[in-house]
């Protein structure tokens, strides 16, 4: 019982101990804390006077490269106002010079008043010869193909003429109906045939003088005379239509200029030579010579018409020989009779054309004429409403003279108000020149002034920092050197404390040892199923503060057997209240317990 009550008395002074040097170290670790705290805070508050410090600095810096763009500003604002005054001046000497009434001004208003009217007559003028042109190269083209018309009807006459040469004149012969009938009936279809394609050629003529100028293009028109209906129903098929086209082509290629073709020359193509004429003839009375002769002609050859006979030859002959001759002479005598009335008969429709063709053409010409005097006299309205306009134009522009007279005064006015509106300007310019020197100069004064201001400030910022300085230097040793004695203290603790708890635990080893002996041997003869487990002990490392680590000898016990080593005393103590020793083994029990629970 003494050693048990020795042992309690032990293990209340060491768990006495044990929290007084727990409360003890949690005062220092607190104490530590707090120093960092404000060793942190200092440091803190030393970078922040820093920071401040560069801050005004970095202004410093900034007003006094203000100061220098202010000053450069103010160079470069009052060069500039000396220059634009200097321009001021010159643009004010100009604007005299270019406004006066001898300036540019006046004399290039009055040359461009005389360029217009001059350009305005130019124009007249050029409108007119484009109308002269005009008419001059239509009446050229007129003249042309009348040029060209002219000679091809000098050399229709002419050829007329060759013909009425070799062809001697002699009287008409009395005929009747019958005689005339078989005179025209084999040149009828001919001459129907020659008049439609006359017609035709000459529809397709005029459907391309769109102008009546009297001359068309050669390729237009042999291409319209190779598409025309009406020349296909004169020559009857496409094949003849075809070939008159070419041949007309190939004959009007030989023209003077082949690129055109006029009324003129195309009759003198479509009209029959002499030659033809006087084949065909020779060939029709030579059939029906033939035809009523047939039975008093013999089969001997006939000498030849146009041979000289002398006299010598013609009384050699005889009588029937001469007989023959003179019957010869009378038939070639009625052949030309017959072929001179023929060629009268075709010159007299040849004439009938003609003139039926000139008079359609003198009526054309009157139409065209009337058509002319027509527009001449629509000209000369137009020409005498030019004229009045002319005569209007001349009273505005001499009402535009008046009214340049009048803005000519109103701009010299205006002028004279301009030179007083630039003295002006230039006199409010220099006030204004004045007041913005004085505002920099007062602006400069307050930037020197606040850039003194400044440096005083820094220079007071620059001694409290050294002072902080100081004193966080002083702070900081006095924190060490705690420190320093602070550890120590706390290691001597500690190294007293680890003796004392090896002490302790070996006491309390031999009591536990000695409370399962009594415990075995009291439970033994009464309770054979409660078991007492133990765990060996081991070594584990324990951390003392955040710096130091010590191996200790620590008992660690398992729970769950001493919880099971519990209840089961709690239940043996139902059965066994009245034991002394039970009682005493209780009480060592709830001893072990609050070590256990202190450890």
């Amino acid at each position: 019982m003494r050693a048990t009550s020795g042992c309690c008395g032990r293990s209340t002074q060491q768990t006495a101990l044990h929290a007084a040097g727990k409360k003890s170290e949690g005062n220092m670790i607190n104490e530590r804390i707090s120093l960092q705290e404000q060793i942190k805070t200092w440091k803190q508050k030393l970078l922040d006077h820093s920071a401040k410090n560069e801050l005004d600095k970095l202004q410093l810096r900034d007003f006094q490269k203000e100061e220098e763009r202010t000053k450069h500003k103010l160079t470069r604002t009052v060069r500039a106002l000396a220059s634009e005054k200097a321009k001021a001046e010159i643009i004010a000497h100009s604007v005299a010079n270019f406004c006066s009434r001898l300036g540019p001004v006046i004399t290039s208003i009055d040359r461009i008043h005389d360029a217009t009217s001059k350009l305005q007559s130019y124009e007249i003028r050029v409108h007119s010869l484009q109308d002269r042109i005009k008419v001059a190269s239509l009446l050229l083209s007129h003249r042309h193909a009348w040029y060209r018309n002219n000679e091809a009807a000098t050399e229709m006459k002419r050829r007329i003429l060759n013909r009425q040469t070799l062809i001697s004149p002699s009287p008409r012969p009395p005929c009747d109906d019958n005689n005339i009938e078989k005179r025209q009936r084999p040149g009828s279809k001919t001459q129907q045939i020659r008049h439609g394609l006359q017609k035709a050629v000459r529809a397709v003529f005029d459907e391309l003088d769109i102008y009546k100028t009297g001359i068309i293009s050669r390729e237009s028109f042999v291409g319209a005379l190779s598409s025309s209906d009406r020349v296909l129903l004169a020559l009857g098929d496409d094949i003849t239509r075809k070939r008159f086209a070419k041949r007309l082509d190939r004959q009007l290629a030989h023209l003077v200029d082949s690129k055109t073709v006029t009324w003129g020359e195309l009759m003198l193509l479509l009209a029959p030579k002499y030659s033809d004429v006087l084949g065909l003839a020779s060939e029709r009375t030579a059939q029906s010579s033939i035809s009523s002769t047939t039975a008093e002609v013999d089969e001997r050859p006939l000498a030849p018409i146009f041979k000289v006979w002398k006299r010598a030859e013609l009384e050699t002959l005889s009588k029937e020989r001469l007989c023959d001759l003179i019957r010869s002479l009378q038939r070639d005598r009625e052949m030309l009779r017959q072929r001179v009335q023929c060629d009268a008969f075709q010159l007299a429709d040849r004439v009938q054309g003609l003139r039926s063709e000139w008079e359609a053409k003198v009526a054309a010409l009157h139409i065209q004429n009337g058509f002319l005097r027509r527009e001449l006299n629509q000209k000369t309205s137009a020409s005498q409403k030019v004229e009045g306009q002319m005569m209007r134009l001349e009273d505005e522009s001499a009402r535009l003279h008046i009214k340049k007279q009048y803005y000519r005064d109103k701009f010299e006015h205006s002028v004279n108000e301009h030179r007083v509106l630039i003295e002006q300007v230039k006199a409010d310019k220099e006030i204004c020149v004045q007041h913005e020197q004085e505002l920099w100069q007062k602006e400069v004064r307050d930037m020197t002034f606040q850039t003194h201001q400044i440096q005083l400030e820094n220079q007071k910022h620059r001694k409290k920092i050294r002072q902080l300085e100081h004193e966080i230097t002083r702070l900081h040793n006095n924190m060490t050197k705690v420190e320093s004695k602070q550890v120590l203290e706390l290691k001597n603790k500690l190294s007293r404390r680890i003796n004392e708890l090896e002490k302790i635990r070996k006491e309390r080893n031999g009591i536990l040892a000695s409370l399962r002996e009594l415990e075995l041997n009291a439970k033994a003869p009464r309770t054979r199923n409660f078991q007492v487990q133990t765990e060996p002990l081991k070594l584990i490392d324990v951390k003392i503060g955040s710096t130091q680590t010590t191996p200790v000898w620590q008992l660690s016990e398992a729970s769950a057997p001493y919880d099971g080593c519990i209840k089961t005393a709690t239940k043996s103590s139902q059965y066994i209240a009245s034991d002394p020793e039970y009682e005493k083994l209780h009480r060592l029990e709830t001893i072990a317990k609050a070590l256990l629970d202190d450890n």
